[in-house]
């Protein structure tokens, strides 16, 4: 499987390759190893297997520690399975186990679930299990990502689900906890839990005691993006609900497709719980800058007039967000699963409250900005952005009434 391939044998090699026998390069005899091709000088060897099987044969011997120009004696060799790969085997006696150990050193060439697979293919040819398997160091998010997406598709599952459960089937599918402890915490580079301090990490009620409180954050501007990122989840949810029930097959690719937009919308919005928050908190310590000679002033409306277009871009990203989930929402209240259709409703219900909700926040901080081409964009782009969520909301509730075909 290794990039360096291995020595080329003839004879009885399968399924066993080492019971064949090695084939070694003689005095202007010089052998392809791909191949039946044999020529008397290395120059041709290397055109041929440019040529004809593209890889470069020089670089391969060079890997192997062998001189290309001093072949003879020498074993044939053939490249490996896969690129940026380096392994090697040996027996551990006191677990009656052999293991083979593999550096990746480029994810994006060739991933780890890839050569898991493979090795699972050629140890059930000689007989052999693939008992499980241990990640020594650390191993990136987005490759356990893509694994656990590989392993949801080829189980005819949809990868439109929370980050974790894709994390969970990859390390259960590659059998990474078999061997030894798998902390995704420890183990994955990029893999981050939210702050325990930040409101998402709160509970539904304590979250609801926080805003209750006397004080301006969390506000709003945060309830507008949780509502959002609920209208998301819902989409997500109806969209996974569709693709794997029986007669919904005609939309079952573009209802995976819309359950894996709506988990990034929803995550997306998530994030802008808390950044609602900061920015506001950004605006009320320029507020507190002081103000005592002329200059102080100068300095604190510049400050303050900052805070307020970050306040005012955070509500806008999570209303533009907002409209985003509205927009697949239509296609999953149209033709999602009808028994999910009060779900779709409400999942563009929260949705266009997002969206709503979070352009008040944009158009109440207008005031306090002097710049008034600012003002007349923002206006605009809030105008805009309202009278599209209007009528993908309204799609998305006749669509709604009509599948049910009751009214209130």
């Amino acid at each position: 499987m290794r990039e360096k391939g291995r020595s080329v044998r003839t004879g009885n090699i399968e399924p066993f390759y080492f019971k064949g026998k090695l084939l070694k390069h003689q005095k202007e005899k010089y052998f392809c190893g791909n191949c039946d091709y044999t020529t008397n000088t290395t120059d041709d060897l290397f055109r041929h297997i440019e040529e004809s099987h593209n890889y470069n044969g020089r670089e391969l011997y060079e890997l192997n520690d062998i001189d290309p120009n001093k072949l003879e004696g020498q074993s044939v060799k053939k490249p490996g399975i896969f690129k940026c790969v380096k392994a090697i085997g040996w027996e551990i006696p006191e677990y009656k186990r052999a293991q083979i150990s593999i550096n990746f050193t480029n994810y994006k060439v060739t991933p780890p679930h890839i050569v898991v697979e493979k090795a699972r293919e050629l140890a059930q040819k000689r007989g052999l299990v693939v008992t499980g398997c241990e990640v020594v160091g650390l191993i990136p998010l987005e490759a356990l990502r893509i694994a656990g997406e590989y392993y949801l598709e080829k189980q005819g599952k949809s990868k439109g689900v929370p980050l974790e459960d894709i994390l969970e089937c990859a390390i259960q599918s590659m059998g990474l906890r078999d061997v030894a402890e798998f902390d995704i915490e420890q183990k994955v580079i990029g893999y981050s839990k939210p702050d325990k301090k930040d409101l998402i990490s709160l509970t539904s009620k304590d979250f609801a005691d926080e805003v209750s409180r006397d004080t301006p954050a969390p506000g709003g501007g945060s309830v507008s993006a949780l509502a959002g990122s609920l209208g998301a989840a819902l989409c997500s949810m109806v969209a996974n609900l569709t693709s794997s029930k029986s007669g919904y097959e005609n939309c079952a690719a573009e209802m995976v497709e819309i359950a894996v937009k709506a988990q990034k919308i929803k995550d997306e919005l998530l994030i802008q719980v808390d950044e609602d928050t900061k920015a506001f908190s950004q605006y009320m310590e320029a507020m507190r800058l002081p103000k005592n000679s002329e200059e102080e002033k100068k300095i604190r409306k510049e400050k303050m007039e900052e805070g307020l277009k970050k306040a005012i871009s955070v509500p806008l990203k999570t209303a533009e967000l907002g409209l985003n989930a509205l927009e697949i929402l239509v296609p999953v209240c149209e033709k999602g699963n009808k028994n999910s259709q009060s779900d779709g409703a409400v999942g563009s219900m929260m949705a266009f409250s997002c969206v709503e909700g979070a352009l008040f926040n944009v158009i109440i901080n207008l005031s306090g900005i002097s710049d008034e081409n600012y003002k007349n964009e923002m206006r605009a782009k809030c105008k805009e952005i309202y009278q599209k969520a209007r009528e993908l909301k309204e799609k998305c509730i006749s669509s709604s009434f009509e599948r049910i075909g009751e009214k209130f």
